[in-house]
């Protein structure tokens, strides 16, 4: 396999933006990012990459914008997002993530927006979403969701766009109702979904 990339260069403390976009990197270590403090914005897209030590993200204290689509991740720590306070977007399209661990949004009480469509995601386990109240945005197509948890959308009031387009989902979960400020859902391409739910028919913000 290929030799990881070296540490970034020392002294790069007022560094905002990074783009590693459209490169060869393949695995990215715990320490690889040290230093750098002040950066708001990390694109990592695009690449061969495959693996993410848990604590790669460690010290990033200021992120307000993960971009990791189109690589090979396969899998997520669950604790790959600790420390990350000031997180709102987190960008994971196109890759081929199966799972996400309980607790892997612990702590993230900034998160507004969750892009993972383009994986092979099957469910969203029950409190996975509890971490988050404030998630305004979550797409989730082209999965293979086939069943969601009853209570999977539970505290999620600040939630506006929900898309589980081109999944294998039967129904809706009940969850469902209680997105008060839902103002987008879509649910295109489930052969299985053969009922609309009353609350859908009757949502006045739709």
């Amino acid at each position: 396999p290929p030799p990881p990339p070296p540490p970034l260069p020392a002294g790069l403390t007022s560094l905002r933006k990074l783009s590693l976009a459209g490169n060869g990197i393949a695995q990215l270590d715990a320490g690889i990012f040290s230093g750098l403090g002040s950066l708001e914005i990390l694109i990592v897209t695009s690449n061969p990459l495959a693996d993410l030590h848990p604590a790669v993200f460690r010290g990033l204290s200021s992120l307000q914008e993960l971009w990791l689509y189109r690589n090979s991740i396969a899998s997520l720590d669950a604790n790959l997002f600790n420390g990350l306070s000031s997180l709102r977007l987190v960008v994971l399209d196109y890759n081929g993530i199966a799972a996400l661990p309980l607790g892997i949004f612990s702590g993230l009480s900034s998160l507004e927006q969750v892009w993972m469509s383009y994986n092979q995601l099957t469910t969203l386990s029950t409190g996975l979403l509890s971490d988050v109240p404030g998630l305004k945005i979550l797409w989730l197509a082209y999965n293979q969701i086939a069943a969601l948890p009853p209570d999977v959308f539970e505290g999620l009031g600040s939630l506006e766009s929900l898309c589980l387009d081109y999944n294998q989902i039967e129904a809706l979960p009940s969850s469902t109702a209680g997105l008060t400020s839902l103002q987008f859902l879509s649910a295109i391409g489930n052969p299985g979904l053969r009922t609309v739910p009353a609350y859908v028919t009757v949502a006045r913000g739709l």
